[in-house]
């Protein structure tokens, strides 16, 4: 949401191609290994029946729709990803951030071709990755589809942009019980405000001005925790030492990578962003907040 936002207030940023070896790393230390905990690790197995196999992908929680060859396929994946997962868990990250977790948060909200901010935005795709600092893997994920209550019909522009239908937000809930939600999500992996943790966003426009506008739509006040928090753009520009700050996508192929999934899902673009903040936690850049709302502003 926040590409669109920026291409219809913003000219076309100047492209600048930077090596690898710019970024501006600093000095290391450890972790205690105490912060890691232990689990048995999965490993694949054979089957001698297609009935063997679909008990085990059974006891996994797996699909179990399709031929032989696809249930095959879609065991080999799921292992291959709990043994990256496992090895994974031994990492560490050789830098102390000022903060045991970043959340990454990216919302889709109304809009309408053309009118940008204009347009009285209200959110409607709640996305968040909790991304632990020093082994820079996903804690845990949020998701929640909103129910807008200024405009609940979506425009047939906002239903393109993002994926999302009538449907999924009809049956949502409004922003203040999603937030209690994402609030009760959080809240299992650090103490209300969240002082531990920093809320990452690919610019400033997700917690300025959308939460602004849906605190006033909803007629709440701004959470406490959502007064601080950290630019991505800013972050990536200042560790590159780049000329201009650069996009989601940009962002990505400086690194090497490519967009994974659905452009404009909320929660597609979050698990992006995420992945661009744990890239550079394992080059070992200091990620601090760098944007504050101002709090002179009325709701």
């Amino acid at each position: 949401m926040s590409e669109i936002i920026e291409k219809e207030h913003e000219e076309m940023e100047e492209k600048v191609v930077e090596d690898l070896s710019q970024l501006e790393l600093t000095s290391d230390s450890e972790h205690s290994s105490d912060d890691y905990s232990t689990t048995t690790p999965i490993k694949s197995k054979k089957f001698n029946t297609v009935g063997e196999l679909k008990k085990e992908m059974s006891k996994l929680g797996l699909s179990l729709k399709g031929n032989k060859e696809e249930l095959k396929k879609r065991y080999k994946k799921y292992i291959k990803k709990q043994e990256e997962k496992e090895k994974n868990m031994h990492k560490v990250i050789k830098k102390v951030q000022p903060f045991k977790y970043y959340c990454v948060i990216d919302y889709e909200a109304t809009c309408e071709e053309g009118q940008a901010f204009v347009y009285p935005n209200e959110i409607i795709e709640f996305p968040a990755v909790l991304l632990r600092s020093y082994t820079g893997e996903v804690e845990s994920e949020f998701h929640e589809y909103v129910k807008p209550k200024n405009n609940p019909v979506l425009t047939k522009y906002c239903k393109e942009l993002t994926g999302i239908t009538q449907e999924q937000v009809d049956g949502a809930d409004y922003f203040p019980e999603v937030l209690k939600h994402f609030e009760a999500w959080l809240s299992q992996f650090s103490d209300f405000p969240y002082e531990n943790v920093c809320f990452v966003t690919d610019g400033p426009w997700d917690i300025r001005d959308f939460i602004q506008k849906q605190c006033v739509a909803s007629d709440i006040k701004r959470p406490v925790y959502f007064y601080s928090w950290l630019n991505l753009r800013k972050a990536f520009k200042y560790a590159f030492r780049l000329k201009n700050q650069k996009r989601l996508n940009e962002m990505l192929a400086h690194i090497g990578l490519t967009f994974e999934g659905r452009e404009h899902c909320g929660l597609d673009d979050t698990r992006n962003i995420a992945r661009i903040v744990q890239f550079l936690l394992e080059n070992s850049v200091t990620l601090k907040k760098n944007i504050e709302y101002n709090r002179a502003l009325k709701q």
